[in-house]
């Protein structure tokens, strides 16, 4: 699982929903759309999501326009931008810089979880399985033993229908 790292003051707003684009210059994971992340706080190295790319799209950095700010946080001005990017990558950065404009929604938030029969649960993190290499979500059971788990991010995030409803298998109740 490819990872993207995120400055502190930008985990509330990508846990929030309000953030759901980042913008990469020299991307060397090769990033496209389909492929799963996990979500890391630069700052302290944890990991507080998994997301799915959904869009990518390419352009000079100078060529960005309003249009493109949609789910991703605005600059006071162009000169900021550059100042900011700059800031992450040095002075190679300039107009004509290709930035990777990356589309993701949020599959799989770290934290509390009840599952759809009642009794609530803490995801840990998410695991390779050794021999398929399938994304695995490990968790812990918030109650009795204290039990570690692990299910297939596939079925984790996944729905279910009971007396003819759909729900999620768990639903997301916070930190």
């Amino acid at each position: 699982m490819k990872t993207l790292k995120f400055a502190p003051y930008l985990v509330s707003l990508i846990l929030s929903g309000e953030k759901t684009s980042t913008w990469r210059l020299f991307d060397d994971k090769e990033l496209v759309a389909g492929d799963v992340l996990r979500l890391v706080n630069k700052e302290t190295g944890e990991a507080f999501a998994v997301a799915r790319i959904v869009a990518v799209e390419e352009k000079a950095l100078g060529k960005i326009g309003d249009e493109d700010f949609s789910g991703h946080e605005r600059f006071e001005s162009t000169e900021k931008m550059f100042e900011a990017y700059r800031g992450y990558y040095g002075d190679k950065v300039n107009e004509n810089t290709v930035v990777k404009m990356i589309d993701f929604e949020v599959l799989l938030k770290y934290g509390a979880h009840r599952h759809y029969k009642g009794k609530e649960y803490e995801v840990l993190g998410v695991a390779r399985h050794s021999e398929t290499l399938e994304d695995m979500v490990v968790y812990r059971a918030l109650y009795g033993d204290l039990e570690t788990w692990a299910r297939p991010l596939a079925m984790f995030i996944g729905e279910i229908e009971v007396e003819g409803k759909k729900m999620p298998r768990f639903a997301y109740v916070g930190e």
